[in-house]
């Protein structure tokens, strides 16, 4: 493993961590299917961008 797949497991996990509002992504799954894939999905692009945009800065 290189050093940039140990930074960005751990920059994954520091994030995951800083962020526990992802739990409500899956909580509405009980009572609202639907609308929890639509959260979730909402979450997910967000996170990705999160990711990309502070990994960029954090690795250049």
């Amino acid at each position: 493993m290189s050093d940039f797949n140990i930074r960005f497991i751990f920059l994954l996990l520091f994030w995951v961590s800083e962020n526990p509002y992802q739990i409500v992504a899956y909580y509405p799954f009980c009572i609202n299917p639907t609308l929890s894939v639509i959260i979730r999905s909402i979450l997910l692009s967000t996170n990705l961008l999160f990711l990309l945009s502070f990994s960029s800065i954090f690795f250049l």
